[in-house]
């Protein structure tokens, strides 16, 4: 199901523009409508002994009420952690439209969200000059009215601290003008006259001109981050440094890196070794600036040849020194001693484009991410060893 499709059925809900139907009255059903109550028609539920009773208000039914039902006007919301079974029973009734539960809390939890950043930028206040040695570097193309949320957010969480906006000189200049007001430098770069393979040139011109930047004014620490993502935890910037200090250890010394990175779960691979998320990554700024210096015009293949995930990883390997030996356990050893991988809701990613970010392990087990918990098991395991 795209996102578009999505967005249109939850609109759908919340306007209440068709008839919403709940399947799974259950423990499951309980901890949604306690954080998230729908205004439902009915329940269906596959167990018998249930049917005619009701549950949270609602009226349990059997799955053969669908028989009675248009699938052009009905919306089913599916209360279940076991939604395979659900899924086909819907299908043999018909074309009926459905949802996951957990789909419409992210994106009702998405929008509260964003009623709270409106009402923290509300009063419109320009970026003061910063005063840190800490920074934030936000790359990549305008989107429309969501940078300039992200931005005025940024400017009003961390007054104090250096907010660099990396993007590209044929952006929109009213755009441009109005970002102006929220950071402390704009950086308008020239777009490549080649993009790369998925526009991964693009991401490097843009990432490193801004961490280039940083470097240039004096910034000792940077978390890099997209235009089109909010790294919505408060005090981030601190928290990272914290964690930081918490794992603090010579390790990625003997290799010339000054610190851990601290990076989100999300595309932070298990099995595809050296598979770097992108998303958000906090660090010194010297290992940054290493991770991110990447001269795409060299020739090398690699950049043609790997995902950007991976290929950024690689190439941090590369300029550590670090004997790459294509294995998931090489891969953890280097995860552990020059990263630290932290949860999402630690950082509390906000992704505009894709309200919900997907948790691979769900869709293909091969993709599964580092979790912190495996990060600190490969982390003490090795405290351990010494």
């Amino acid at each position: 199901m795209n996102d578009e499709l999505i967005k249109k059925i939850i609109k759908d809900i919340r306007n209440e523009n068709k008839k919403i139907i709940g399947w799974g009255a259950g423990g499951y059903f309980a901890n949604y409508d306690n954080i998230f109550h729908i205004k439902l028609d009915y329940i269906i539920d596959s167990n018998e002994s249930k049917w005619g009773s009701e549950f949270y208000g609602f009226k349990i039914k059997g799955p053969d009420s669908l028989k009675e039902e248009d699938p052009e006007k009905i919306i089913i919301i599916i209360y279940s952690t076991f939604p395979a079974a659900i899924e086909k029973a819907i299908k043999s009734y018909g074309n009926f439209v459905f949802v996951l539960a957990p789909v419409v809390f992210s994106y009702n939890m998405f929008n509260l969200k964003r009623k709270r950043i409106k009402s923290i930028i509300s009063n419109n206040k320009l970026k003061e000059k910063y005063s840190s040695g800490s920074g934030i570097v936000i790359q990549g193309p305008v989107y429309k009215d969501t940078t300039l949320e992200i931005i005025r957010y940024y400017a009003a969480m961390y007054p104090k601290d250096c907010l660099i906006l990396s993007t590209w000189d044929d952006s929109n200049e009213d755009d441009i003008r109005e970002l102006k007001k929220y950071v402390d430098y704009c950086i308008l770069n020239k777009k490549p006259a080649n993009g790369g393979v998925g526009n991964r040139f693009f991401q490097i011109e843009s990432t490193l001109a801004g961490i280039k930047k940083a470097k240039e004014i004096g910034l000792k620490k940077v978390l890099k981050t997209r235009t089109d993502m909010m790294v919505y935890a408060e005090d981030i910037l601190n928290q990272c440094s914290n964690i930081q200090k918490l794992y603090k250890d010579s390790e990625c010394e003997e290799y010339g890196a000054e610190n851990r990175i601290v990076i989100p779960s999300s595309y932070t691979c298990k099995y595809k070794p050296y598979f770097t998320t992108d998303f958000a990554m906090y660090g010194n700024i010297e290992d940054i600036f290493t991770y991110w210096n990447l001269d795409y015009n060299s020739g090398d293949k690699d950049f043609e040849i790997y995902e950007p995930e991976r290929l950024f990883g690689r190439k941090y390997c590369e300029s550590l020194g670090w004997n790459m030996k294509n294995t998931n356990e090489d891969w953890w050893e280097f995860c552990q001693k020059f990263f630290i991988v932290a949860d999402d809701k630690w950082f509390d990613l906000t992704w505009y484009k894709h309200p919900i970010i997907p948790s691979w392990i769900e869709i293909d087990s091969s993709k599964e991410c580092i979790s912190h918990y495996f990060w600190q098991q490969l982390y003490f395991k090795n405290k351990q060893g010494e």
